[in-house]
């Protein structure tokens, strides 16, 4: 599998090639190597979904392949590498240099508690809301309520191919329809969503069904953007 490798700093990343795949980590080849122990974001394709990881590098060689350790995994995310590692029968690659054993093991998966007063039903709508990877972002947008004709300037602090959080003033309320209008590189692009949750200064949007531009168009923004960690849900 192809995708795209970056090792912090910002930028679109570099191109890499996925040779092999595991529950818990994988072994990529790509052009510039990067220093054992340093954390870097890879993302690809699979089954029409982009798919983000972060992982630490654990090996490398001088013919320009890496091992990967991946790490911070939500479990939607997981399962879904599990899907890959299914359908592709790949044998198990930790990540780690073969002759480790003990590091093989798969990693624990991420501790999922509530906030003091949370009810269940908020946490599983934050767990919703997360299914895609989210990516951060910084993309001005201007929202328009069609109930009302109103609009506002606002900021996507954060994207998926499924929807985003928006940051800015009189957003609509959760249950209201919206019109997302914002550009990405010189295009312009009208999202329908859904206000999924609000707060103060922030809401959360599901977007309605994309047409196959706009689909093709968040896959590329996506894939220019850093990985938005998964959150950890306190409770006491």
């Amino acid at each position: 599998m192809e995708g795209t490798i970056h090792s912090g700093g910002g930028g679109a990343g570099t191109n890499m090639i996925i040779r092999t795949i595991s529950a818990t980590g994988c072994e990529i080849e790509r052009a510039t190597a990067i220093t054992i122990g340093k954390k870097c974001e890879l993302y690809f394709e699979w089954r029409d979904a982009v798919i983000g990881l972060q992982a630490q590098v654990a090996w490398r060689n001088p013919q320009g392949r890496m091992g990967l350790k991946f790490i911070a995994v939500d479990r939607d995310t997981q399962r879904r590498v599990n899907e890959i590692c299914a359908a592709l029968r790949a044998q198990p690659v930790s990540g780690t240099r073969p002759e480790k054993k003990e590091e093989d093991r798969p990693a624990p998966g991420p501790l999922t508690f509530h906030k003091p007063g949370e009810t269940p039903a908020a946490a599983t709508s934050e767990r919703v809301r997360r299914q895609f990877p989210r990516y951060v972002s910084e993309l001005p947008a201007l929202l328009s309520n069609p109930a009302t004709g109103s609009t506002a300037n606002v900021k996507l602090v954060s994207i998926s191919l499924k929807g985003g959080c928006i940051e800015g003033q009189g957003l609509p309320e959760a249950g209201q329809q919206c019109e997302l209008n914002t550009e990405w590189e010189g295009r312009s692009l009208l999202i329908r969503s859904d206000i999924v949750w609000r707060t103060k200064q922030q809401a959360g949007v599901r977007f309605d069904t994309l047409d196959d531009g706009t689909q093709q168009a968040l896959k590329q923004i996506c894939a220019n953007l850093r990985l938005e960690p998964p959150p950890l849900i306190f409770s006491n």
